[in-house]
This record gives C-alpha cells, structure tokens and sequence, in this order.
C-alpha cells in the first residue's frame, strides 16, 4: 500500500470503511477470485496495464489476507477517511465563510471598501494558513503511515523469505533422510548377502570336510581291510607252521615207533603181538599222514 489513498477494499470491489472492516476472510477471497478472472492478463491482452492491475489487485489482496498489515491498513483508512470528512467541512466551512464574507463585503463596500476589503484578506490569509498547517501535518501523518506499511512490507517480506528458508531446511532433511534409509536398506541387503555367503562358505566348507572325513574313513578302512588280511595271513601261515612241525613230530615219532617196532621183532621174532603193525601198514600211514597235511596246509610260496 504505498499510496494511503489507495483503498484495496475498493480495488478487490468490497466496500470500504467500517464495512469493509467487518468483511471476513472468505468474503474477501472470494471477491478476490471474481477480480483475478476479471482482471487477469490473458484475458485483458488489448489493455497495456493489465498487468499492473492485476499486480495491483493481488497486492492488495496480499494486504488484505494478512492480519496485521489489514489492521494497520484498516486503522490508516479510518484516520483518512477521519481527515477527509474534516477536511470536506473545512471547505464547506471556508466556503460558507467566504459566501458570509462576501455578503458581508456586499454590505460593507458602502461603508468601507478598502478597510473591509483588507481585513477579509487579512482573515482570508489566516485561514489559508490554518489549512495549510493542517495540511501540512496531514502530510506527516500520511507520510508516517506509510512508512508504518513499508515496514510492515518488509517485515512480511523477511516471514516470506524465513518460511522459504524453512521449507528448503525441510526437503533438505527429508532428502537427508531418505539418502540415509537408502544406505541402510543397502548396508542391510550387503549384510545379508554376506550372511548368505558365510553360510554357502560353511556349507562348503563342512561338504569338504565331510569329503575328506569320509575320504580318510575310507582310507582307514582299506588300512584296516590290509591290517586284518596281513594279521590273517601270519596267522595262517604260523597255523601252517605249527602244523607242519606237529606233522614232522608226527613222522618222526612214526620213523621211531618203525624203528623201535624192527627192533622189537628182531628181538622177538615174535608174529602175535597185540601192536604189530606191517612195515608196509606203517609206511602207508605215514604217506597218508602227510598228504592230510599238505591238503590242510598248503605251503605258502613268496
């Protein structure tokens, strides 16, 4: 509102003054939406201020829509119009006096023209300087006011400027937050793919072992297997050992039963005895003896 006589009720076509104090938000918006179809430029392309009208009007509306410059404004329109009525009776005023003046000049010009005539200038002067004063400090008072609305501007302007400033702090946390949602969905899914790795690892790791646990299972086995047939087999040949040595005792004390049997005959010359054996029977045995031995215990050959 850099003008006082600029009356943004009448710009927004609400009316002024005291109703125009007790218009409400909507009401106001309202209006404002009516104007901005009317007096926007893509429908005012002949009219070469159609822009600044309509800058102009959401200017207003801007004012309007905000409590505190709409109580200033509201104050200031209240005092102007305050200034104004007075300033409409002062004319009225003056010019009443200066009809009374002139009757009365009408009626002194007989008497005392001149004296007269100076005196109503004299007044006529003072008056004048009155008005001026009091115009004067009209001046003042408008011009306080509008330092009142540009500072009130400003301020408005640096809540705009703090709002923005808030806003861009908001999507940078936000976008701060979801960078770090993001790194951590990763840092997880990397985790669990090293889990999973781990686990193949072990999985392997136990597959191999297991490999090789039954690789030397199987190897101890064969050892054993061979252990077993070597043991069988010393035992086996000491069994054949010891049965070829009882067989040779056998023979042995067979060629010494012959012998002693010879002898006994020799001595005797006896045919009844009740243990002769034949020569011919002995060796038969001692033949049968000894195939019995080889069929039970083969020699071993290296």
């Amino acid at each position: 509102m850099g003008d006082v006589y600029l009356d943004h009720y009448t710009i927004l076509g609400l009316p002024t003054g005291k109703e125009g104090a007790k218009l409400t938000v909507d009401e106001i918006r309202k209006a404002y939406k009516t104007m901005a179809l009317l007096l926007h430029p893509d429908k005012n392309q002949h009219d070469s201020k159609a822009t600044a009208k309509f800058l102009r009007l959401q200017s207003s509306y801007d004012i309007l829509m905000d409590d505190k410059t709409r109580q200033l404004f509201d104050e200031q329109l209240s005092r102007h119009f305050e200034l104004d009525a007075k300033r409409r009776r002062m004319d009225s005023d003056l010019a009443r006096y200066k009809e009374e003046e002139e009757e009365e000049e009408a009626k002194a010009r007989e008497e005392a023209r001149r004296a007269s005539t100076e005196a109503i200038i004299a007044k006529a002067r003072e008056d004048l300087r009155a008005i001026a004063e009091a115009k004067a400090r009209e001046r003042a008072r408008l011009a306080s006011t509008e330092a009142i609305i540009a500072k009130a501007r400003e301020d408005l302007r640096a809540l705009r400027a703090i709002a923005e400033a808030n806003a861009r702090e908001e999507a940078r946390a936000r976008a701060e937050a979801k960078a770090r949602q993001e790194l951590r969905a990763i840092a997880e899914a990397k985790a669990r793919e090293e889990a999973r790795l781990a686990t193949k690892a072990r999985e392997e790791a136990i597959a191999a072992a297991k490999v090789r646990e039954e690789a030397i299972i199987a190897k101890a086995r064969e050892e054993l297997r061979a252990i077993a047939e070597a043991k069988a087999a010393r035992e086996e040949a000491r069994l054949a050992t010891k049965a070829r040595e009882e067989a040779r005792a056998a023979l042995i004390a067979a060629e010494k039963a012959k012998e002693a049997k010879k002898a006994a005959e020799a001595k005797s010359h006896s045919s009844f005895s009740a243990y002769y054996y034949p020569s011919s029977e002995v060796s038969l045995l001692q033949d049968q003896l000894l195939e019995l031995v080889h069929l039970l215990f083969p020699p071993r050959h290296p």
